[in-house]
């Protein structure tokens, strides 16, 4: 009986997965077998077949297929335990067993040495056999180390297994009907295990896969992946972390992450990460680290636990993003946005912000703080001399005299070209001492100044204005109301004459409130047509009036009827003084149009700013205007003030000779309180000079105005220019000019300023 089931079975043998179902089905049956015959049964399987001690792991048979798998002979390899071909250690041999059952495998997974030494891997298919009263195991080796087993071996062994389950069915009709049953469950479990090992073998290709696309994902990251064990100790690098730290994974696997360290990163970062993985939460934050070759980079980490099935913490993995240049550019951008290019310093922006901050925290401190602003005194006149690469040195030298004089808490910034603020934070509760403080700072900052500097390798002397104004008050709340009151003082002290510290006061506060509110309501006003035109006319020695001077006047609303002096120069420190010439300019434009489709040609002079003049689109403005209006340019002449050449001369003399060229002409407007010289006005397309008020009021009596003024009409008569005199008032003046040259006269004498309507129907008549 028994030996006729091991002759049956032993074709069936070299089938390795069909051997699988026979060990099953022996085990199951209890079947006993003589050793020699199992021996046979082993030598005719093509797969390797070890016959195993379970007592001691002693090997004690095999088949030719293991003798040439292994490479030892049959005697040489029966030698042998099985222990010693396994190259795993007890531990992890247990480890693997254990494994085995939690995934319900039917094989163990070993690594075999060969008799060259080469390692395997091999499934182990085992189970016990009884042979002569005694246990053994039969295993069965399968070598799996390319992981991958054809699919067609699977057709293979259905094929030949049917093809034996044929002969044998053929063979065996007169079997008994055990042998029968043997064969079927044989065919059963055969399948079941074919179609086990297919669905093994597609989960693990399917998992390899995985794996594949994994490791490419993480090998291929530009973010730097780290994974340690719970010491902290380096497992896994990437390729990414090779290249941004400089060390290989040779160099890596193993140390802990601290040997990146550039301790430039505060402790307490560490100290914080480690609690929260050790608390078992996601961590991030920003090392500073140092590469290989010393230099240092900053890094985004993401650290976060790693977890098994059970949720047990077994690994800790890191995500690191390399924000070098990240953080230098922000830098860059913060140090544009907050610092002066020219000097360090910080400028007007980042003085504000410290300003904001100090406001809030004196506020709640109760503690007086100060403000000084700092000019220097001449310094457009340094640069026209020396140059602006020579000023740029003296800003530079300036600034750094600051920083070496004041204490390390103080704010210094450069809040414009030729100005400094000095920021003293927290001098006293009160604002008495706060304020000898700041005129000692004050003083001692003077003389720092007044001390000689080497600029360019010349020695050079410097005086500077001092504004000061102390803060909190009651009224304080936002920093651009202290920046205003240290500048009112600063000109305070600019209009002293200069190397004087002055400090605000609230009359000087009042009256810069009161300024703040006439330019808010003077925009309002021009948008409303709240102004009025003013006409002045220009008389001839015969009393005939030849042109006109265009003024204007503010009709407010509860203030009532305002002079020029009321309202110009504060649209002078701004661009409002533009819209208000735009005015101006338009309405006096139709005055002329009206007159002339009256059959009446009306000359007006009209002022033009200089800070409407320089506007880059000034010439096209001009022609707009002109082709809205009708107006005819030779009716007008454009008042200018010697300001108006003090910068960019040339640009100022391209514009009026396009101006001139269309036929507007031009006078210089308060002729000989400026600036200009005659080799400026040599190169002006000029027609007509104003000899200022101020000259000719004094001239019949004052023999040194007498001579300016006769100075100024020879200079006209030779540039054949014509002449108006302003502010002529007394027949005595009138005679005077008369007897010296041919001009106008415009003043009191002659014609006081009235509204143009009044003005014209009187000068119809």
């Amino acid at each position: 009986m028994h030996f006729n089931l091991w002759k049956i079975t032993s074709r069936f043998l070299r089938n390795p997965f069909i051997a699988v179902v026979l060990l099953i089905a022996f085990n199951a049956c209890q079947l006993h077998a003589s050793a020699d015959f199992a021996s046979s049964v082993l030598n005719r399987h093509s797969a390797p077949m070890l016959l195993i001690d379970p007592e001691n792991g002693q090997i004690v048979d095999a088949n030719q297929s293991a003798s040439n798998f292994y490479g030892y002979s049959l005697d040489t390899i029966k030698n042998y335990t099985i222990q010693d071909l396994n190259v795993l250690d007890d531990d992890a041999i247990r480890q693997e067993i254990a494994r085995a059952a939690s995934e319900q495998r039917n094989y163990f997974v070993f690594y075999h040495r060969l008799s060259d030494q080469s390692i395997r891997a091999v499934e182990v298919y085992s189970s016990p056999v009884d042979l002569e009263s005694k246990t053994y195991l039969l295993s069965i080796v399968l070598d799996v180390t390319e992981k991958s087993i054809p699919e067609r071996v699977f057709t293979d062994h259905k094929e030949t297994l049917e093809r034996l389950v044929q002969e044998r069915t053929e063979q065996l009709e007169t079997s008994q009907s055990v042998q029968k049953s043997i064969i079927w469950l044989a065919l059963f479990f055969q399948s079941l295990v074919i179609l086990g090992l297919y669905l093994s073998i597609r989960r693990r290709q399917d998992a390899e896969n995985q794996l594949q696309k994994l490791t490419m994902a993480v090998e291929q990251s530009p973010d730097s992946i780290v994974i340690t064990d719970l010491k902290g100790n380096i497992e896994y690098v990437n390729s990414a972390f090779e290249e941004k730290s400089g060390y290989t994974f040779r160099e890596t696997v193993g140390q802990n992450p601290r040997f990146l360290h550039s301790g430039k990163t505060d402790t307490h970062i560490y100290k914080d990460m480690w609690e929260t993985l050790i608390d078992g939460r996601i961590w991030r934050g920003e090392f500073v680290n140092q590469r290989k070759n010393g230099t240092e980079y900053t890094e985004l980490a993401t650290i976060a636990p790693v977890r098994d099935k059970a949720g047990v913490v077994i690994n800790y993995l890191a995500i690191k993003r390399d924000i070098t240049e990240q953080k230098m550019a922000d830098e860059k951008i913060y140090q544009l946005a907050f610092f002066d290019s020219l000097t360090g310093l910080a400028n007007r922006s980042l003085l504000f912000e410290r300003l904001s901050q100090a406001l809030t925290s004196t506020a709640r401190l109760q503690h007086q703080e100060a403000l000084l602003l700092i000019n220097i005194d001449r310094f457009k006149m340094i640069n026209d001399a020396h140059g602006i690469g020579f000023g740029d040195e003296l800003l530079k030298v300036v600034s750094l005299r600051l920083v070496n004089l004041l204490r390390v808490g103080d704010t210094i910034a450069r809040t414009a070209g030729d100005e400094f603020a000095v920021m003293l934070p927290d001098i006293n509760q009160q604002a008495g001492r706060a304020s000898r403080h700041a005129l000692v700072v004050a003083e001692k900052i003077h003389a720092a100044l007044r001390a000689t500097f080497d600029v360019q390798g010349e020695a050079f002397t410097i005086t500077v204005s001092i504004g000061i104004t102390t803060f909190p008050d009651d009224q304080d709340t936002l920093s651009g109301t202290v920046f205003r009151r240290a500048e009112t003082a600063l000109h305070r002290a600019k209009s002293s004459g200069g190397n004087q510290t002055a400090f605000f006061e609230t009359s000087m506060g009042e009256a810069a409130s009161s300024s703040f509110r006439t330019e808010q309501e003077l925009r309002s006003g021009i948008q409303n047509n709240e102004l009025c035109l003013y006409l002045q006319p220009q008389f001839n020695y015969k009393h005939q009036i030849e042109a006109a001077e265009v003024l204007v006047r503010w009709q407010h609303p509860s203030r009532g009827l305002l002079y020029p002096g009321a309202f110009i120069p504060i649209a002078e420190e701004s661009d409002l003084i533009v819209d208000l010439g735009k005015w101006v300019f338009k309405e006096s434009c139709r005055l002329m149009v009206s007159e002339y489709s009256n059959g009446r040609g009306l000359p007006l002079s009209i002022n033009i700013s200089p800070k409407h003049f320089t506007k880059s689109n000034f010439v096209e403005w001009i022609d707009h205007i002109v082709n809205e209006t009708g107006v005819d340019p030779n009716w007008v002449v454009l008042e200018i003030t010697e300001n108006l050449f003090i910068k960019d001369f040339d640009t100022v003399v391209v514009n009026m000779q396009a101006l001139v060229e269309r036929g507007f002409r031009f006078s210089i407007d308060d002729f000989g309180t400026g600036y200009s010289s005659l080799v400026y006005l040599k190169r002006l397309p000029i027609h007509e000079l104003k000899i200022d008020k101020t000259f000719v009021q004094e001239a019949p009596f004052n023999r040194s105005d007498a001579v300016l003024v006769e100075t100024l009409l020879s200079v006209a008569k030779h540039m054949n220019l014509k002449v108006v005199a302003e502010g002529v008032e007394t027949q005595a003046q009138a005679d005077f000019l008369q007897s010296r040259a041919d001009i106008l006269y415009q003043g009191y004498l002659f014609g006081r300023p009235e509204p143009a309507a009044y003005w014209i129907e009187k000068w119809r008549t």
